[in-house]
């Protein structure tokens, strides 16, 4: 009965029938998940990266520029190429030549673009021009135009220019992180996890393209390249699951396939605790 501004409800068979089952059902999934079965391991180390890199970036970023129509181009058009330490322009006419065609013209644009005082590294291939920095101290930032007639352009695009043997050790989905070449505190390491997404050489023959599928946001010049560290969980086979249950510093973690060995990665070192099941 009511009491005291209450209302009386009765839970029907039915819910009562179905909640019992959902419990059930729950158990039984813990149950053969083998969390039940599982073990604790207590004060693991993860690590992020190694303490030093031997992998330099020769420039960081790239803009492709491509030539449409070279009769639409209109004379005295300013191209203007922006780096983290350096600025270059010049004129159509006076710089650059709009040539008898599209392939001409991306030439004569790379011929006067690529300046190792302007730290720039500029090569054509057909119609397209390629715009890299020079060296590891410079971060490609804008190529911009006057006017776009007779132009085709995009965005930069993440790419990290490293020498061709460096390149070769970086596989695709490989995961990477950028700072200085040692680390001697977490600090210095720059936040965030890039995955590299494809290689190519770039249009000077000179390197290999690395593009990856982000930049952090404190991209900035002096940059090495560095793998991130395979934790390898031992005793633990790679069929194994895992839970984070305390961990001493935020870190987000993950497991790699492939090996017989349950292997971890993080992008900040930690020390955690483990169930494993």
């Amino acid at each position: 009965m009511p009491f005291r501004g209450f209302t009386e409800a009765k839970h029907n068979d039915g819910a009562l029938n179905d909640l019992e089952t959902r419990l059930k059902n729950t158990f039984n999934q813990v149950k053969s998940s083998r969390i039940l079965g599982g073990s604790l391991l207590s004060g693991v180390s993860l690590k992020s990266t190694p303490s030093e890199s031997p992998y330099p970036t020769y420039g960081i970023n790239r803009f492709l520029l491509t030539i449409l129509d070279n009769t639409a181009i209109k004379a005295n058009t300013t191209l203007k190429v922006r780096t983290s330490n350096t600025f270059r322009e010049g004129d159509e006419t006076t710089d650059w030549a709009s040539g008898g065609s599209a392939t001409d013209t991306a030439s004569n644009i790379a011929s006067y673009f690529d300046d190792a005082e302007a730290n720039l590294a500029v090569n054509s291939s057909g119609a397209t021009v390629e715009f890299l920095p020079r060296s590891i101290s410079s971060v490609l930032q804008s190529v911009s135009l006057e006017d776009f007639d007779g132009f085709g352009g995009g965005t930069i695009q993440p790419v990290v220019k490293m020498s061709t043997p460096d390149a070769a050790l970086f596989g695709l989905n490989e995961y990477i992180r950028f700072g200085p070449s040692s680390i001697s505190a977490p600090s210095d390491i720059l936040p965030g996890v890039a995955r590299v997404v494809s290689k190519s050489a770039d249009f000077g023959a000179t390197g290999m393209n690395v593009f990856i599928d982000s930049f952090p946001s404190q991209i900035r010049n002096n940059l090495y390249v560095y793998k991130l560290t395979r934790n390898p969980i031992l005793g633990v086979s790679s069929g194994s699951k895992y839970m984070v249950l305390n961990q001493d510093r935020p870190s987000k973690i993950w497991s790699e396939a492939g090996s017989g060995t349950l292997t971890l990665l993080c992008d900040n070192d930690c020390t955690v605790d483990l169930w494993v099941f």
